[in-house]
């Protein structure tokens, strides 16, 4: 599960985004961070997470089932590294 931490949280970021509001609001303290001020703290993570964000239809990014289904599907994949039982995972 360790190897699979940074593409869960990954998607985590990409379901807290709101287009409308255009950021991100962390649901622990309702604190918000802009698209912009991600671009000014690194353009490089700004242009690979901005149209992994756009790719998602509105409708995935607002249901729970999709959520868990996606994070299930990253955290057993197969194909991760050093994984012990592929065959199994599979």
């Amino acid at each position: 599960m360790s190897s699979s931490f940074y593409d869960v949280h990954s998607m985590t970021v990409v379901f807290n985004y709101f287009p409308a509001t255009d950021d991100w609001i962390n649901p622990d303290c309702g604190a918000r961070f802009g698209r912009r001020d991600l671009f000014i703290w690194n353009r490089l993570v700004h242009d690979m997470t901005i149209p992994v964000i756009e790719s998602f239809p509105d409708r995935w990014r607002k249901d729970e089932v999709v959520e868990v289904l996606i994070s299930l599907i990253l955290i057993f994949n197969p194909d991760q590294v050093g994984l012990n039982f592929p065959d199994s995972v599979r």
